[in-house]
C-alpha cells in the first residue's frame, strides 16, 4: 500500500534472505513525490559480515507497472546464496519520495524448480554500526523505501 506521507530519510536498509540461490537483477524503489525532481540513487549490498558485495549509483529509474515505483537495474546480476542474510542499503540523496506501508516479511516466489521463500527482516542498529557510517534506519518490514526485488533463478 502506498503511504499517504512523503518519505525523506538519509538511508534505508532492509535485510533479505532466500531459501534457494538466486540472482538479484534489479531493485524496485519508490519514486520522488515530484516527478520532475532529479535523483541520485546510491545502492549497496552487504553480506551478513559487512562485506561490500555490490555498489551502484544511478540518476534515473526505469518505469514499472506499480504505482510510484521505479526500477533500478543492476549493472550485473548479484548472487544471493541460500540461507544467508544480506543487507540492502539505499540512499535517495535527500529527495522526498513515496513510501510503502503494510509490507510482508515472507514471500514465496514460483520458479521452474518450485517455490522459493524470500524473507525480509528489520536490521538491528548494532548490525549496521559494523559497516555503515549512518545507522539511523527508518525502513522496516512494515514501512519503507524498497517495495520490490527482481530475481532470477540460478541454474
Amino acid at each position: 500500500t502506498l503511504s499517504s506521507s512523503p518519505w525523506n530519510r538519509e538511508v534505508d536498509v532492509i535485510t533479505v534472505k532466500v531459501w534457494q540461490d538466486l540472482e538479484l537483477m534489479s531493485v524496485g524503489l519508490f519514486c520522488p513525490c515530484k516527478k520532475e525532481q532529479q535523483i541520485e540513487v546510491k545502492f549497496k549490498m552487504f553480506s551478513s559480515s559487512g562485506h561490500l558485495i555490490h555498489e551502484q549509483e544511478e540518476e534515473e529509474l526505469y518505469p514499472t507497472d506499480m504505482a510510484e515505483v521505479g526500477e533500478m537495474k543492476l549493472s550485473r546480476p548479484v548472487k544471493l546464496e541460500a540461507y544467508r542474510k544480506y543487507f540492502l542499503v539505499v540512499k535517495m540523496g535527500g529527495v522526498a519520495c513515496w513510501a510503502g506501508e503494510g509490507g510482508n516479511i515472507l514471500h514465496c516466489l514460483q520458479t521452474m524448480m518450485g517455490g522459493v521463500q524470500v524473507a525480509f527482516e528489520t536490521p538491528d542498529r548494532e548490525e549496521l554500526e559494523e559497516f555503515l557510517e549512518v545507522v539511523e534506519n527508518f525502513t522496516n518490514t512494515n514501512k519503507g523505501q524498497i517495495p520490490a526485488l527482481y530475481f532470477r533463478s540460478v541454474n
